[in-house]
Order: structure tokens, then C-alpha cells, then sequence
């Protein structure tokens, strides 16, 4: 299981790139699309329905469950439901399902990150928490018990950008 969660995250960082990168003419989304439905039915052995549109590509296994990546705008989704909107910087890449979202922004202020930080142990996450810096990178990571749901956050200070994500712990 493992060595398909890697194969399919390899899988789609390179399909990521390649939307990056402009790979999206007519004929060639059409081919795109079914190799990579091929790819993953084999990686993961599930149905898998994939569409691209406007950068964004998202991916519906045949157990219903969905995620996207790619956009540039704030996700909706149970996880990422759970804490506010950073408001400040601009959204580079999202990874987003019911369960996990993963958000990079550009362009965030220090001053930024520690007050949304603050905003997001104020919902209580707070359990098992570490404050991290480790030469110009800021990290906080903790877990709230009422949620089941783990948060990190990790600000780059030298390129001030910010990671930020959202797990739900089963």
C-alpha cells in the first residue's frame, strides 16, 4: 500500500509539471487523460476518471472518492474546512480532497504567518504541538483532539512562502 501511495504521488507530480508546463492542447489533453487514468487504474487498481480544466486537474477513483491539484484558489472540502482562509500572499499549487489538502502561497509576510498561526491554535489545535526553526525555515504542527485532524504550518523566510495543510486522522 505504501509503495503505491509513493508510485501515485511520483505519478502525479509529473502529471502536475506537465499541466504546469502548458500540456494542454485539445488532442493532446484527450490522450493525457486516458494514459493517465491508465497509469493510475494500474497503480491503484480502482476506475479512475481524470479531468484537466484550467490547470487543474482533478481525479474521481471508482470508491467515490475525489481530489484535485493544481489551482490557484482556496479549496472547499471537508479538511480544509476546518481552519480559516489565509487571506494574505498568493496560492501557487493545491492538493485538496475530503481528507488532505495541501496549500503553497507566495508572497507571505512573517507577521502573517505567525498571526494565522495563532488564529489556527485558537480552534484548538493544539495537542502534540511542536514550534519548529531550523535555519530560515518556521514550522508549527499540532493536533486537535475535538477535530481528529493534524495542521502544519511551515513559512520559508528568505523566499517568504508558506505551506500549509490539513490532514484527517482516521
Amino acid at each position: 500500500m505504501l509503495r503505491k501511495s509513493v508510485v501515485l504521488i511520483v505519478i502525479l507530480a509529473v502529471l502536475l509539471s506537465l499541466v504546469g508546463c502548458g500540456f494542454r492542447k485539445n488532442i493532446e489533453r484527450k490522450v493525457s487523460d486516458k494514459i493517465t487514468e491508465g497509469i493510475l487504474e494500474k497503480v491503484v487498481g480502482d476506475d479512475v476518471d481524470v479531468n484537466f480544466d484550467d490547470g487543474e486537474m482533478s481525479f474521481k477513483g471508482g470508491d467515490g472518492s475525489e481530489f484535485t491539484i493544481g489551482s490557484t484558489e482556496w479549496p472547499e472540502g471537508k479538511a480544509i474546512d476546518l481552519i480559516p482562509e489565509f487571506k494574505k500572499g498568493e496560492i501557487a499549487s493545491v492538493l485538496n480532497s475530503d481528507k488532505t489538502s495541501v496549500i503553497y502561497i507566495d508572497g507571505v509576510e512573517k507577521a502573517d504567518y505567525e498571526e494565522y498561526v495563532e488564529q489556527v491554535k485558537g480552534l484548538g489545535f493544539t495537542d502534540d504541538a511542536v514550534d519548529l526553526t531550523v535555519s530560515d525555515t518556521i514550522a508549527y504542527t499540532a493536533v486537535s483532539s475535538k477535530d481528529k485532524a493534524q495542521v502544519s504550518l511551515s513559512y520559508g523566510v528568505e523566499d517568504k512562502s508558506m505551506m500549509i495543510s490539513v490532514v484527517i486522522q482516521e
